[in-house]
């Protein structure tokens, strides 16, 4: 019965007539690159303290009593030929504007199922760093991610990831790029010509598809650069990240609960 409907359905969409491709010229591919997906995303935040000098981790948390707005985002996303993608954000607060992300991605095949991104862009390190915050489903950054990335960390750097073939979903990075970045970690070091005191990222992100209805992501991930202490000086970023998200396709699937958390340890040589 349910395929007799189906096929009902089916047939009776109109099918349009085949046109043959069209040929792009030059300034046709070059019209559709500089015609990026635009958005533009507002956060804004309520928030009330009861002292005047509250304690806030993350520079665009709300720093007092009242509406606060946090940040104003642009996005500017496009392919720019068959080979290469461009994404770049520029958020705007109270301080100015920044550029956040701004980088490339591979789109060909490539051996071992592997793809680079090369430029600015939020490392793989855990889980909250990847998202942006009008996506974080929290009003403030967590601690554990303001106390040792800051408000992201996105340094500029070379990515390759590897998608390796095991049954699960089992994805496998490695990052290396300048150490100078806004984090309470790392800092760009005084002999900044060593290639040894680059910034150095490393990641592993699993998902377990348990059921129809629930998945389970575990993941883990090590930094190591210079803090900026002395020319030999150095900190190492430990991290293992948990999220798991339960949602009743059958059922109710516009009903969802999830847990996510995040575990960092730091250890940073100083003179």
């Amino acid at each position: 019965k349910e395929n007799a409907v189906v096929k009902e359905e089916t047939e009776a969409i109109p099918v349009a007539a085949e046109t043959p491709p069209q040929q792009g010229g030059f300034l046709n591919k070059v019209a559709q690159t500089l015609n990026p997906e635009i958005s533009v995303v507002g956060l804004f935040a309520a928030a009330w303290y009861s002292l005047n000098d509250p304690v806030v981790f993350a520079e665009v948390d709300p720093q007092n009593t009242g509406v606060n707005i946090q940040e104003i985002e642009l996005g500017f996303q496009s392919v720019v030929d068959p080979y290469f993608r461009f994404d770049s954000f520029f958020p705007i607060n109270d301080e100015g504007i920044e550029v956040e992300e701004a980088y490339g991605t591979t789109l060909f095949s490539l051996p071992l199922n592997s793809q680079f991104r090369v430029g600015k862009m939020r490392a793989k390190f855990g889980r909250i760093n990847q998202i942006h915050r009008h996506a974080q489903n929290f009003v403030t950054l967590p601690i554990v991610a303001g106390e040792f990335l800051g408000e992201h960390l996105n340094p500029t750097s070379i990515e390759a990831n590897f998608l390796v073939p095991v049954p699960w979903f089992l994805e496998l990075s490695a990052s290396g790029g300048s150490p100078d970045v806004e984090t309470p970690t790392f800092q760009r070091s005084p002999d900044a010509n060593n290639i040894g005191n680059l910034l150095y990222i490393f990641h592993m992100a699993n998902f377990f598809e348990v059921s129809d209805s629930l998945g389970v992501n575990l993941g883990a991930s090590f930094a190591t650069g210079s803090n900026d202490s002395g020319p030999d000086e150095r900190s190492n970023l430990y991290g293992v990240d948990f999220f798991a998200k339960y949602r009743p396709l059958r059922n109710n699937s516009y009903q969802q609960v999830s847990v996510q958390s995040e575990f960092m340890w730091r250890q940073a040589d100083t003179p």
